[in-house]
């Protein structure tokens, strides 16, 4: 066939799978008053029809149609569901790398897979094959919906947003009992051992992402290699009807190949997400660890009579800071970063993180460097 009949097969496939989702979608959105689906309604709804409808045009291009119902309805929900995998892989990256929002992905997988067997469906009609997609029509949605539900389950994950967490710590203001140096001093081992619990988090959070990428790569890989086996199978099975063995055999091949490696990537970031859920309870263990110490200690200095409380505040302080740098230590000595702490408290932490466990002498050289003269925070 000429070149200006595949172009003809290309503006055929791509006018309509723009113009009919675009105007369904926007004409929804005018009656709900809508002006995200009105938006979306000519972008990212109508265009990934339309590359489908283009996509699925050059794969078809001078393919000879099926001849019964049952081919053209097991034809077209393969290539069908291969356009929603990608759609899927291309929207997920996207989403994940930051470039789009999230309802990209409820857009442009539906849009692709209905563009997708748009086409199928014009090009089967050319056999006479129109029976089977009245059945059809009416699993797309359904088939659409579940995918995308899969997906978006493997790709959001359970990353919540994440920020500073507030430990327990003493009032602003100084209580009765404790001097204002004391006050001071205690107030510094506070902002330490949250800033060990804070970076806790942050890993605990970074883990979460690494884990929901991961996640959503494994989805969309066992999601392509499922879509290429059926692709290829219904590719190999059309060859194999018009005689040609030895093509059905080289389809089949590649397509075994190609699923094959779909497959260990996905089996590869499985267990990539299984990793890092472990990194995630392990970072949330130690900021908890931290923050329960902290509670611990603060709730043992003030239960202390106010005659007795300065020296108890004191006492306490310096056992906060030695218990959780430890706990921060034993997780990932890499926790003990000073670079966010003000001068004064890089300068108490830098000691306790130097000074290996269990040194008799630390106790003694903390005191003296929190409520030496003078200090101030």
């Amino acid at each position: 066939m000429s070149n200006a009949s595949l172009g003809r097969s290309l503006l055929a496939a791509a006018i309509p799978n723009y113009v009919v989702p675009a105007v369904m979608s926007g004409t929804s959105a005018f009656v709900l008053g809508d002006a995200r689906l009105l938006s979306a309604s000519y972008s990212t709804i109508a265009v990934p029809s339309a590359i489908a409808g283009v996509l699925v045009t050059l794969l078809l291009f001078e393919r000879t149609p099926p001849k019964t119902n049952a081919q053209a309805l097991r034809f077209g929900l393969a290539i069908a569901l291969g356009a929603l995998t990608i759609a899927a892989f291309v929207a997920g990256a996207l989403v994940l790398s930051g470039l789009a929002p999230s309802t990209l992905l409820g857009d442009a997988c539906p849009s692709a897979f209905i563009g997708a067997a748009m086409t199928v469906r014009a090009w089967s009609r050319r056999a006479g094959a129109r029976g089977a997609w009245i059945d059809a029509s009416a699993r797309l949605p359904l088939l659409s919906v579940s995918t995308m539900a899969v997906f978006t389950t493997g790709c959001v994950g359970t990353a919540p947003p994440f920020g500073d967490r507030t430990a327990i710590g003493l009032p602003a203001r100084p209580v009765e009992g404790a001097s204002p140096t004391t006050f001071r001093a205690y107030d510094t081992v506070v902002g330490i051992c949250s800033e060990w619990a804070n970076l806790a988090s942050t890993r605990s959070a970074s883990s979460r992402r690494q884990a929901a990428t991961a996640g959503a790569l494994s989805t969309v890989a066992g999601g392509l290699a499922f879509a290429s086996g059926a692709v290829t199978g219904a590719l190999a099975g059309h060859a194999s009807g018009d005689g040609d063995k030895d093509k059905a055999t080289d389809i089949g091949l590649v397509g075994g190949l190609v699923t094959m490696g779909f497959g260990v990537v996905a089996t590869i970031s499985g267990i990539y997400t299984t990793t890092r859920a472990s990194k995630i309870r392990e970072a949330d263990a130690a900021g908890a660890a931290i923050e329960r110490a902290m509670s611990r200690h603060t709730l043992t200095a003030l239960a202390d009579a106010p005659t007795t409380r300065d020296a108890a505040l004191a006492r306490e302080a310096v056992a906060m800071l030695i218990e959780c740098t430890a706990t921060a230590r034993a997780f990932e000595p890499e926790l003990l970063d000073v670079s966010r702490l003000s001068p004064h408290e890089a300068r108490i932490a830098a000691i306790v993180r130097d000074t290996p466990s269990g040194d008799p002498a630390l106790p003694r050289r903390l005191e003296e460097a929190l409520f030496s003269k003078g200090e101030e925070r």
